[in-house]
């Protein structure tokens, strides 16, 4: 169970676009959670996968595994609209 407290304003944007996809509140908050999740999630395997690809390219300083984890990361943010919150890309 999850009790999620909004300012007034936030609660009424909600609200508006839940009435507006014909979904109860709680579905489109639940929503966003999972989705976010998910990218997280993805996010998680990307850099996993590229420090497995640094580690066979002999990469011992970081800086190729860095310069490509920005990169993905980034171009992914870029595709979906970004979701990184406060963490530098």
């Amino acid at each position: 169970m999850l009790g999620i407290r909004f300012s007034e304003e936030d609660e009424e944007r909600l609200a508006i676009f839940a009435r507006r996809l014909g979904r109860p509140k709680s579905v489109v908050a639940r929503d966003w959670i999972l989705e976010r999740l998910e990218r997280e999630a993805a996010d998680d395997q990307f850099r996993q996968d590229i420090e497995r690809i640094a580690v066979v390219q002999g990469d011992d300083n970081g800086e190729w595994h860095n310069a490509v984890s920005n990169d993905i990361l980034g171009a992914l943010d870029h595709e979906d609209g970004g979701y990184d919150w406060g963490k530098s890309a």
